[in-house]
């Protein structure tokens, strides 16, 4: 048995153990102190550097234009180069200290394919986006315009796809149809005369009611004319790139590092090729070694990455 002495101290450790429990439950149970509060402003900063602003544009798509001027607004990262690429005309414009920019530009007859890019400043991410637009300033009924390859045919309706999507193109016995690659159909054309694949530029108004089915009215439209492209399909080769040039130009023949994949690119002037300082009009032995610039290039012939052929330059923005 064991004696007095031994029985005295284990109750002693065993009341001890119970004691420091209670007091640990019991300091558990207390109200923590709240971290302190982040200002605004400072918290505002953070949520910029984990969420980047990325682009917004204010300015509506797939509009039908009577007026070939036209401005579009937006708002990027503070300070940053906004480029404005199509089949014809190429833009810079820097974002001010709050992120808006303004570019006016001029629109060719007919379909216009618009990209606005954001070029990035060191690892941060470049953000895109696309516009379709139509000009006529003839045009009196229609207000919108859907434009991509014919993805289906269901009865009398239509779907477009684009990098933008799908679209449904609605059609009536009023619609007109135009394939001007072949003058005979096109006479007689009906949606039997379409085909799938086929690049479609239909223009028209939004259905009637708003959605309909779950299809919301912006992705929807009953067609007043459809032209029908089987060749020279009107896409938008042009790329842009931020580059720091490796070999000046000689004879029209260029290298650059594309500063965000770092791989090289071969560049050629062209005849109507142009070279701009900040907006003002350079030459060619401005483009010298390691000087940094936004280039707009597109591939000579029909290859759309230029693996057949060369890299036509259309606008050097040279960089300070």
């Amino acid at each position: 048995m064991l004696g007095s002495a031994p029985v005295k101290f284990l109750t002693t450790l065993a009341l001890g153990i119970v004691f420091l429990a209670i007091i640990i439950w019991l300091w558990q149970r207390q109200p923590q102190p709240s971290p302190p509060p982040v200002p605004e402003e400072q918290a505002t900063d953070s949520a910029r550097q984990i969420s980047p602003q990325g682009l917004t544009i204010n300015f509506k798509d797939n509009q039908v234009m009577r007026s070939k001027e036209i401005k579009i607004d937006g708002r990027a990262n503070a300070g940053e180069f906004v480029a404005i690429a199509s089949n014809t005309a190429q833009v810079v414009e820097k974002s001010d200290s709050g992120g808006n920019f303004k570019v006016e530009i001029t629109l060719e007859p007919g379909l216009n394919l618009i990209e606005i890019i954001t070029i990035p400043q060191g690892d941060s991410r470049s953000y895109q986006k696309s516009l379709t637009l139509f000009y006529n300033p003839d045009e009196k009924e229609a207000k919108s315009v859907f434009a991509g390859s014919v993805k289906s045919i269901f009865d009398t309706l239509l779907t477009l796809t684009s990098a933008a999507g799908d679209k449904n193109v609605r059609t009536s016995q009023n619609t007109e149809i135009l394939i001007p690659e072949d003058k005979e159909e096109s006479k007689n054309a009906t949606v039997k005369s379409i085909r799938i694949g086929d690049y479609a530029i239909a223009l028209g108004k939004p259905p009637e009611g708003g959605s309909k089915n779950g299809v919301s009215d912006q992705d929807s439209l009953v067609a007043t004319s459809i032209e029908i492209l089987r060749e020279n399909k009107p896409l938008n080769f042009v790329q842009v790139a931020k580059i720091q040039v490796i070999t000046p130009i000689r004879q029209n023949l260029f290298s650059a590092k594309n500063l965000q994949d770092q791989k090289i690119i071969e560049l050629t002037l062209a005849k109507n090729s142009r070279i701009q300082i900040e907006g003002t009009t350079g030459k060619s032995s401005d483009v010298t070694r390691d000087k940094n610039a936004i280039v707009f290039y597109h591939p000579d012939g029909d290859s759309p990455r230029g693996e057949a052929g060369k890299n036509l330059v259309d606008l050097i923005y040279l960089l300070p």
